[in-house]
């Protein structure tokens, strides 16, 4: 409601009277009717101030509004603003305290009471989470009763301490420190989200999400009579439950609350809602597309055209990606020119070139990856350094290789990080360095530096997780390919935001997003191995007993079955089959070839 205060200014409020005044919103009502999706695009607020008079030292205002996305009405309002003289907020008594009030605090005892961390078991994959970061609004609930309160329906009494360092100090007044109105509805909301989460069953939990708040032909309603300032120590919502049920949205309650500071009730709504609805649907939300489709989107964002490292690409994407998920297409759509750093598990070494490819055709700018200095030399350094030669630019510019004995080859790579997220361009790490060796290992450690360039840099940190690969039991060696030879599924989840890691203590930081990337596909302990290719394998096998190397021998078994390939690429797989190195052919043919040792 920011826009009221500014037209309250710009039509010379402020000015008419000689004290200094303070802006407090006093009241209103709010008929919500569509919600704010990150797909929103533009949105357009539209204010008109529609009652101005005075009272003493007092100025009360009063304003009409819609909010619109697209030409499409999500919310109308109508509110009432007051400009006082800092004694008159002073003085406030708070709301009346009627005949239930202290029923808030006098209740029986209350059938739970926890820390609002210890919801976190419950809020697993993709489903209803509590807000996190700058908008957790509690850190305790002291009293829940399931079939309590002024109803008969339930009851919740909730508290979160107040900090002079709590960020919207900062901002909200200049000069005027005071917690925003609508954050104390917040709070309120939390609570009501709270309830939910403990009345419903796990499966809606896992399956539903929260509505930004209830639609309804009814209005939200609110009042507020005083303030929360930097030196109180904390505050307390209780909320009766009016109304719970199921209607043909999903779950849902109603309730009337207030918002205590110490023993003065200061805000009140006699009707707020939440509501959780299904991920409209969940197949609307998960984009999923199998390796061979990324050549094309690729070749359109690299400008490559078609040529034999197409060729090359396609066939590893086509035999060892089985499916890409995007967890969340439309959250991830703001960043796509902006960047972002992906943190992944690792599971096999070709991996970490695929997944640069299926990144480079989501996102405007190529991945650029830190490797292990050994790597250069190894076959995913030389076949993208052949690409790299005849295609230049950052199309195949993906690998920088940082030797960990030496602190300054780090130091150059977040160097150059921070220089890639300016420009738009994603980072893709390996958080553990090294390949696990089993299905079941999840990801236990994260370096915070990764962390610290998306946040200085205002970029999200994703997710990204491997599947697929590994066997259960663990294997010999670090392996090449995944196990048997199968395809890989490769899950990129929710963007975790930097106004969300910023606020986290260190600690929280990396926990928050481990816990994210290891959630991705389920629990690692349940993890499978996917079908093994076995007449690929069988083929690999009697290659390597003939004297070939694995990396040689799985190459030309890809290729030799790659279908349809473009002019260079049909020669090599013709000279592959015959077993004869060619004597006239392109340089990148030539390269190929011996690349693959035959």
């Amino acid at each position: 409601l920011q826009p009221c205060g500014w037209l309250a200014c710009y039509v010379g409020t402020p000015l008419s009277r000689p004290e200094e005044l303070r802006f407090r919103n006093l009241d209103g009502t709010a008929q919500v009717s569509g919600e704010l999706l990150p797909d929103a695009g533009t949105v357009t607020v539209k204010v008109e101030l529609t009652r101005l008079a005075s009272a003493g030292a007092m100025v009360i205002v009063a304003f009409r509004g819609d909010v619109a996305r697209r030409g499409e009405r999500v919310c109308t309002f109508e509110t009432v603003f007051g400009f006082f003289p800092e004694q008159a907020l002073r003085d406030q008594p708070g709301l009346p305290l009627e005949s239930t009030s202290g029923a808030a605090f006098s209740e029986c005892a209350p059938e739970a009471a926890f820390s609002v961390d210890d919801l976190a078991p419950l809020l697993h994959g993709d489903g209803a989470r509590l807000p996190s970061g700058r908008l957790r609004m509690l850190d305790r609930v002291t009293g829940l009763w399931r079939e309590g309160g002024r109803h008969g329906l339930g009851r919740i009494r909730a508290e979160r301490d107040v900090s002079a360092d709590d960020w919207y100090f900062k901002a909200h007044f200049f000069q005027d420190p005071v917690q925003p109105g609508s954050l104390g509805m917040e709070a309120m909301a939390q609570a009501l989200q709270v309830f939910l989460l403990l009345t419903v069953s796990d499966e809606t939990r896992k399956t539903h999400r929260f509505e930004a708040i209830a639609k309804s032909p009814e209005p939200q309603v609110w009042k507020y009579r005083g303030q929360v300032l930097p030196e109180d120590p904390r505050i307390t919502v209780a909320l009766d439950i009016s109304a719970r049920g199921v209607d043909a949205h999903g779950p849902f309650v109603w309730a009337e609350g207030s918002l205590w500071v110490g023993d003065k009730r200061i805000y009140e709504t006699p009707r707020l809602g939440m509501r959780l609805v299904p991920r409209e649907p969940v197949e609307s939300s998960l984009e999923v597309f199998d390796g061979a489709s990324v050549v094309p989107a690729w070749r359109r964002k690299a400008g490559t055209g078609a040529w034999l490292g197409e060729d090359l690409m396609q066939a590893m994407l086509s035999r060892f990606v089985r499916r890409v998920q995007l967890r969340d297409p439309l959250a991830l759509r703001p960043w796509v020119s902006r960047g972002a750093v992906f943190v992944a598990n690792h599971q096999v070494g070709c991996e970490s070139m695929l997944a640069a490819f299926v990144l480079g055709a989501l996102f405007d700018g190529a991945c650029l990856i830190p490797a292990k200095a050994d790597h250069a030399r190894g076959w995913i350094g030389r076949l993208l350094e052949i690409m790299k030669r005849t295609q230049p630019g950052h199309a195949f510019d993906l690998l920088r290789f940082v030797d960990r004995a030496d602190p300054s080859s780090l130091l150059d790579f977040v160097a150059e990080a921070r220089r890639a997220l300016a420009s738009g361009r994603p980072i893709f790490v390996h958080v553990e360095g090294t390949r696990a060796l089993s299905a079941r290992a999840a990801v236990q450690k994260l370096s915070s530096v990764f962390l610290d360039l998306a946040v200085d840099a205002e970029v999200p940190v994703i997710p990204f997780r491997f599947v697929g690969g590994l066997p259960r039991e663990p294997a010999r060696s670090r392996l090449e390919f995944p196990v048997g030879y199968g395809a890989q599924d490769y899950i990129v989840g929710h963007p975790i935001l930097p106004a969300e890691l910023r606020t986290l203590p260190l600690h929280e930081r990396t926990a928050r997003v481990l816990t994210a990337l290891n959630a991705l596909g389920g629990d690692a302990v349940g993890e499978a191995p996917s079908a093994p290719d076995e007449a690929l394998a069988a083929a690999v096998q009697q290659r390597m007993s003939a004297g070939a190397s694995e990396i040689s021998a799985v190459w030309i078994e890809i290729l030799l079955r790659a279908r349809p390939l473009r002019l260079e690429g049909q020669q090599l797989q013709r000279w592959l089959a015959d077993g004869v190195r060619p004597t006239r052919a392109s340089a990148l043919v030539d390269d190929v070839y011996r690349f693959l040792g035959t």
